[in-house]
């Protein structure tokens, strides 16, 4: 590999510190914007830093670079623009191709870095990852903030910063930051929508983060559509609160819909060559080449012998897909001998804590007691779940995908813990805006 540009990624860290503070600042007129600042940069120190070891030290040699295409493929494109002449101005329409494509969005982003920076390394890509994987411990400490008080969602904050996956994924040369900070985008615009300053600038910012996401993902770009359509729907119920069977049936009824209506059009034939890619043979072929692609053997292929055209086969297919995407990896597969397991195990056993001892009675209170603010991580959550788990094949690739849950999960996972140690302070701790949890 060439040289992989440490003074190149330093620079630019520089300036998209100067550019974060001063976003953050301009955004939202509030007094916690000292502490969002804070919050910025220690998340974008920590992800630069990450960065510099799996580049500069080699840390990447070890958990394999499968996804170095994202930067060679910008590097290329930014050479052929500046081949070609493109200016500064051409840079817009450059991007705009990238719509006629199915998920290139990266490659185009990646290429437009490289010709407003005049470089090509590696850590110049990388820092833009890190950049935006900071933004997203910011949105989603201001996400907490529009629905709990500043206890709440300081501690969401922090969790999202130091979280182990979220630290990794943003330091790598992968779409993944991209993603999970428009869909936080999204999230946050939906659920701070209640708030009447700034609605319009609100609204805008969901249109264009929406907009941004195809070519990206473009199912996630629908599910973040479906998720504003729901936000306004909502908008006109009163009562945050919900009872119990109302919770219930709510999920049950949504979950049979989701459920049906996916396999119902996925099983139909189609005539857009995108949405075809995703019917139900598309999606077997599509589990069948990650298999083949990781090995039959491997320890990270898991194959699915469910048939996906069947209703049994296919309630079956997204049931171990769920479980694979809640709990991957499985304790016998740490001891494989895969360094990159091993690797993972101490954030695993973090995870599985989080998962039992915050994130289910997170969801429980936050239902019960203000589920129509919560709608919008709920369903963002619910849809991307049902996608990974209906395409699951390898185990790796699974654990990825969860990173882009975990924003949301975290702020669950908060409420359930924060409820939980509730005991031990002196001070009741009042975690909605409509009132206490008990």
């Amino acid at each position: 590999m060439d040289d992989t540009g440490l003074v190149s990624g330093l620079l630019l860290f520089v300036i998209f510190s100067v550019i974060g503070v001063g976003v953050i600042k301009s955004s939202e007129r509030s007094n916690n914007n000292d502490f969002a600042i804070r919050l910025f940069c220690t998340s974008f120190a920590i992800r630069f830093v990450a960065s510099i070891i799996l580049y500069e030290f080699g840390l990447v040699d070890i958990i394999k670079d499968e996804d170095a295409s994202g930067w060679l493929v910008g590097r290329s494109f930014a050479d052929a623009w500046a081949a070609e002449g493109v200016t500064f101005f051409d840079l817009p329409f450059k991007f705009v191709e990238s719509y006629s494509f199915h998920h290139k969005g990266y490659y185009y982003l990646i290429a437009i870095l490289f010709s407003l920076t005049s470089t090509t390394t590696r850590m110049a890509a990388a820092v833009l990852n890190c950049f935006l994987g900071a933004c997203t411990a910011v949105t989603c400490y201001r996400t907490a903030r529009a629905l709990f008080t500043d206890e709440v969602a300081t501690r969401v904050g922090w969790w999202v910063c130091f979280y182990p996956s979220l630290i990794m994924w943003s330091a790598q040369t992968v779409k993944e930051p991209v993603v999970i900070f428009l869909e936080s985008l999204i999230v946050y615009g939906c659920v701070s929508m209640r708030q009447e300053d700034r609605l319009l600038g609100k609204l805008l910012m969901i249109c264009v983060s929406i907009a941004l996401l195809i070519p990206f993902r473009f199912y996630a770009a629908y599910l973040a559509a479906a998720t504003f359509v729901l936000t306004i729907v909502l908008s006109t119920v009163n009562s945050r609160r919900v009872s119990a069977t109302t919770a219930v049936m709510y999920f049950g009824l949504t979950s049979v819909a989701l459920i049906g209506t996916t396999y119902f059009l996925l099983s139909r034939e189609n005539e857009s060559a995108m949405i075809s890619q995703f019917d139900l043979e598309g999606i077997e072929k599509y589990r069948n080449a990650v298999a083949k692609a990781t090995g039959e053997g491997a320890q990270s292929t898991v194959k699915i012998e469910s048939n996906l055209t069947s209703g049994s086969g296919f309630m079956v297919s997204l049931a171990t897909g769920a479980v694979y995407l809640l709990f991957a990896p499985f304790p016998w597969q740490l001891l494989s001998g895969s360094t990159r397991m091993l690797l993972v195990a101490p954030e695993l056993f973090l995870w599985w804590w989080l998962l039992l001892a915050g994130i289910v009675p997170g969801l429980a209170i936050a239902v019960r007691k203000c589920f129509r603010d919560v709608v919008p991580l709920l369903t963002m959550s619910f849809g991307l779940g049902l996608v990974y788990s209906l395409t699951f094949a390898n185990v790796g690739l699974v654990y990825r995908q969860r990173a882009q849950l975990l924003p949301w999960l975290i702020v669950f996972g908060v409420i359930g813990l924060s409820r939980k140690s509730r005991s031990f302070s002196a001070e009741p701790l009042e975690l909605v805006v409509s009132g206490d949890f008990n």
